[in-house]
């Protein structure tokens, strides 16, 4: 963008300026100024761009698509704007201004290359300071101060005012997700929790980060009432607290895999007697940061299964193991679903039917597969509990497609969601708390 060179370089400068007292971002004292520069440069370019500035749809909050712009100058999305005028009351949603009554929406061309244009230096911006958060603000395996972790989970949200003729119900502010970003313009149609800030936390001390993480996590749970909002939530992070652990552990020695596996069966055994008595009302960060130990021990058992199957040469710690994980199993079968899922994923259809026809493995499945395949199916894996609710909306998309003779069905399913073995999140219903994560 060689019209907005002079812009870049000043503000280069002033971003220099604000590391000569002190360099050290970790300190709130220089992350401020930073966080203030950014901020300035991205309204100067957004001036520059466009002569009122160019601002996220009103209504949607995102960058305006087939940009419409009305005669007070507010932009919106060609289909934003649609739903909200009215024949018989054209006013802005915005400013309230009165439109003209023969008034048309037009497209414009000129201004949808411009917002390109000024999408893509935005995300400029946004990656380099993803990278300065990675590399200065986590430096020397140190977290920042704890005023710069609040203002990293702030960043996370933006509180947007709701136009008038797109109110909700209650016609209050709404609070959106938005990437991690000083710029809070525009948000996510749909919340959508963020990773970067909690991975770079959790690879420090979960113990100094961990009253944040909870704050955060009951903070978003007030605003997600959507059960798939929430799986997103909780898969996050769970998924988030696994890779920590994983990367904590390293590369496994002899020693060391039976330290883990003896440490591992002992929580096993805990979490049994401390899952007992029910789940948390609420999500807490150790309830899930137990739900992601379990899938990691459940996995170990899945590796553990495959190296020792056909073979008697396990260890005394490694059969010991695997004693824990079937006693464990036998209180949900939700465990067992999601260890035969992962064994299907590492090692295939064909290896996890050969369980099925060993009496010392049917503790595996749950005790209604092993009946079905004992009496119908000899030999076959039940392609559902396999697979989930995808293989289902799959299978009957196909079964539609051959009878209508046309393939609309199948390209339909296929976009409702991607084929994925993991993202489900059992809940404990009525009271609509976590209770497994596949």
């Amino acid at each position: 963008m060689p019209e907005i060179q002079d812009l870049i370089k000043k503000y280069t400068s002033l971003l220099g300026k604000c590391f000569q007292g002190d360099s050290d971002i970790k300190t709130l004292k220089t992350f401020t100024p930073v966080m203030k520069v950014l901020c300035q440069c991205k309204e100067d370019v957004s001036s520059a761009s466009c002569r009122y500035g160019l601002r996220p749809c009103p209504v949607c909050w995102g960058d305006p698509k087939d940009p419409v712009c009305l005669p007070c100058d507010h932009v919106f999305c060609q289909s934003c704007i649609t739903q909200c005028l009215i024949s018989a009351e054209m006013l802005c949603p915005y400013c309230l201004v009165s439109l003209p009554n023969d008034y048309t929406l037009a497209v414009s061309k000129q201004l949808s290359g411009i917002i390109t244009k000024y999408s893509k230096f935005r995300e400029f911006c946004n990656s380099f300071f993803i990278d300065l958060v990675s590399t200065m603000c986590f430096k020397d395996n140190e977290p920042p101060e704890k005023a710069v972790i609040q203002e990293l989970l702030n960043l996370l949200f933006a509180r947007k005012e709701v136009v008038r003729g797109c109110q909700t119900e209650t016609g209050k502010p709404s609070m959106h997700t938005k990437p991690l970003s000083p710029f809070d313009d525009v948000v996510d149609k749909t919340p959508v929790i963020r990773s970067v800030v909690l991975k770079l936390l959790l690879k420090y001390s979960f113990s100094d980060v961990k009253a944040y993480m909870q704050d955060y996590l009951s903070q978003v749970e007030k605003w997600i009432l959507d059960e798939d909002d929430k799986t997103e939530l909780y898969t996050l992070f769970v998924n988030c607290l696994e890779d920590s652990m994983c990367e904590k552990s390293g590369v496994f020695t002899e020693e060391t895999k039976t330290t883990f596996l003896r440490e591992d069966g002992r929580f096993l055994a805990n979490f049994s007697q401390w899952s007992s008595q029910g789940a948390p009302q609420e999500a807490s960060v150790e309830y899930l940061q137990g739900v992601a130990r379990i899938r990691m021990c459940l996995d170990r058992a899945a590796e553990l299964l495959y190296t020792l199957h056909g073979t008697a040469n396990g260890s005394k710690d490694e059969k010991l193991y695997l004693q824990r994980v079937m006693q464990f199993c036998s209180q949900n079968n939700w465990y067992k679903i999601y260890l035969v899922r992962k064994i299907t994923n590492q090692y295939g259809m064909e290896f996890t039917q050969s369980f099925s026809s060993k009496r010392e493995y049917h503790w595996i499945f749950p005790r209604e597969t092993i009946q079905q395949v004992l009496k119908h199916q000899p030999g076959q894996m039940d392609q559902f509990l396999v697979w989930g609710k995808n293989y289902k909306m799959i299978r009957d998309a196909l079964g539609k497609a051959m009878i209508e003779g046309h393939m609309k069905s199948v390209e339909a399913a296929l976009e409702v969601k991607p084929f994925s073995l993991t993202g489900t999140v059992v809940f404990d219903w009525p009271e609509n708390r976590p209770l497994f994560i596949l």
